[in-house]
């Protein structure tokens, strides 16, 4: 497995996209399992079930649902990429910044972070 760092936007973006696209589709059906599959154990041990469930309430109560994303730029680190999409949501006529930050992680691609500003 080469590492991040060394392939390409795309091939970053073809590892990338299902993993956010599945965060997203547990996100709205508010479904914890589904948005932390990726997750590294870490990572895990930050956004605990009851956190996760009261954050999006909140953002759905809000600022509605996720829509349109567009990429935006693959930042390349030693041992790990952050890739930055524009975000829109359903309810705001604001622009979020949807971050996703990629390990290689015992044979597997895993979410080492995630937020969205």
């Amino acid at each position: 497995m080469p590492p991040l760092s060394a392939l390409s936007n795309e091939e970053i973006l073809a590892i990338a996209e299902p993993l956010i696209q599945n965060m997203i589709a547990g996100t709205v059906e508010i479904d914890y399992e589904k948005h932390t599959r990726d997750f590294t154990e870490d990572l895990k041990g930050y956004v605990t079930k009851d956190a996760f469930e009261e954050q999006v309430a909140l953002l759905q109560n809000e600022l509605g649902h996720f829509s349109e994303k567009k990429f935006v730029e693959i930042f390349r680190k030693k041992e790990k990429v952050s890739i930055i999409w524009k975000q829109s949501l359903s309810k705001t006529e604001d622009e979020f910044m949807n971050e996703l930050t990629l390990i290689e992680q015992d044979g597997h691609y895993r979410v080492a972070n995630t937020f969205l500003y």
